[in-house]
């Protein structure tokens, strides 16, 4: 039997269960969308002489204004960016919030904030990709003329360790140079953009302050500091070895895992007893760092051979190998050999050319007949020949009681060992201009403090330097 389901059993149901039933068509009105937050602008600040400060930004998406807040003021912008002129020096704060064109879907950007400083000079820079730091100056009086300067961390530390005396030091060592045409070499005007080369875990420190025609500070030292960043570590490591030693050479063969920069040095061991790896670091820097950029930057296997006459014979030395990406990149492998003992020098013989090459230098080439035997060899004058031709080492006696320093310490400073190509110099050698030299050869033998002489050698001519 078929079954009717019709309104007027629908409405009898109703009634029987006393429920009061109703038919509505009307929808309930739902919750309103949520609103987007725009983004906060994000402010890049240009300063220009005389401290005209512009702020800008990109544009905000949906953004239709800008309001800002500087100084006690406040205003809004449809543009993006604003200039402030002839702010007073001190230490400002901005503040940009973007502003939607639509309020029905969109509300109020948060806060950008923005410190700025004003000194008597402003002092911005950017790091591009090389470490090459790109700074530029700003002074607050166009006019003012001032010496800015650039300086690493271990120049600013042995220079001083703070602001004011680091500047004063570097313009000082300017001075005690050029004298009365320092102002001509060290002084800037107006805004003044430079580089200068950095290196990773440096910090580099630019300063600068106002000066007067006498090179008189006029103004505080501003100083801005940036750092290039950690080092990228490299994960080299290395297989060293030491052959072919003698009295006075090497050879340092070097193989590294992968082909990482790396680069390394050679010093007596007792020259670093007792650094620990952070000395060692600093002393790379501080030290090595010129030798080792100038053109001994390794990236496969290779060796380094240190040649006769080199190495101080008897010594203990260490090899030190390191990556290198300006700074060292890795720990430090550690190598060390002895040079082979000195042979005697009784009886040694020598085969000496020399040339006078101007008033101040005499070039020679030394080859003894023993290279593994040290010697003493130098010009001195006809005058000093005359007086002491019967005992040529009473003369190096009578230098050392004369400094009050023992022969030992003077033969480490002087003595040679293997074939020498030398320049006697005026620094060294005392070479003076309109002078008549002799050069004077003998073998030593050196224990400790006790230095023998042996027989001397004379060079068959007489060397007279021009007149300057």
């Amino acid at each position: 039997m078929k079954k009717f389901f019709t309104p007027i059993l629908v409405a009898v149901m109703c009634i029987a269960a006393s429920v009061s039933c109703t038919v509505d068509n009307h929808l309930e009105p739902g919750p309103e969308p949520e609103k987007e937050a725009l983004s906060a602008p994000e402010i890049s600040i240009g300063i220009e002489a005389g401290y005209t400060v512009t702020a800008s930004w990109a544009p905000v998406t949906n953004a239709s204004s800008y309001r800002w807040e500087f100084d006690g003021s406040t205003d809004e912008t449809s543009q993006n960016s604003i200039t402030f002129h002839d702010i007073d020096k001190g230490t400002y704060t901005l503040r940009v919030k973007a502003i939607p064109g639509n309020d029905s879907l969109y509300t109020e950007s948060g806060w950008a904030e923005k410190e700025i400083t004003l000194n008597d000079f402003t002092i911005t820079a950017e790091m591009d990709g090389n470490l090459t730091l790109h700074v530029t100056i700003i002074p607050a009086d166009p006019d003012m003329i001032y010496y800015r300067e650039a300086f690493d961390d271990i120049q600013y530390e042995e220079m001083g360790g703070n602001a004011t005396d680091v500047w004063t030091n570097a313009l000082q060592s300017y001075i005690n140079i050029f004298g009365s045409q320092t102002l001509g070499m060290i002084a800037s005007r107006g805004t003044d953009s430079f580089t200068v080369q950095c290196s990773y875990e440096e910090t580099t420190y630019v300063l600068v302050a106002g000066i007067d025609g006498q090179l008189n500070r006029i103004t505080d030292v501003t100083e801005a500091q940036f750092y290039a960043g950690d080092v990228p570590p490299s994960d080299n490591t290395f297989s060293v070895s030491v052959e072919d030693i003698t009295s006075s050479s090497a050879v340092v063969y070097i193989t590294p895992s992968n082909s990482d920069p790396f680069s390394m040095v050679l010093v007596e061991s007792e020259d670093i007893a007792g650094y620990t790896d952070d000395d060692l670091v600093y002393l790379l820097r501080a030290v090595y760092a010129p030798h080792i950029e100038d053109g001994n930057i390794f990236t496969q296997a290779m060796s380094m051979t240190y040649k006769e006459g080199t190495l101080s014979p008897d010594t203990e030395h260490t090899v030190l190998v390191f990556g290198w990406n300006g700074v060292p990149s890795t720990e430090i492998t550690k190598k060390t050999f002895r040079t082979e003992k000195a042979t005697s020098g009784e009886g040694l013989t020598f085969d000496i050319s020399a040339e006078v090459i101007g008033p101040y230098e005499i070039h020679a080439v030394i080859e003894p007949s023993d290279p593994s035997a040290q010697y003493i060899c130098f010009p001195v004058t006809t005058d000093v020949y005359e007086q002491y031709k019967e005992d040529l080492p009473q003369y190096i006696r009578d230098i050392c009681d004369t400094f009050g320093i023992p022969v030992s310490m003077y033969m480490e400073m002087f003595v040679g060992i293997g074939k020498k190509d030398i320049i006697f110099d005026n620094w060294d050698y005392d070479i003076q201009p309109g002078t008549s030299y002799i050069i004077w050869a003998a073998g030593v033998d050196i224990n400790g403090d006790d230095v023998v002489f042996y027989d001397s050698y004379i060079h068959d001519e007489i060397l007279t330097t021009p007149e300057q």
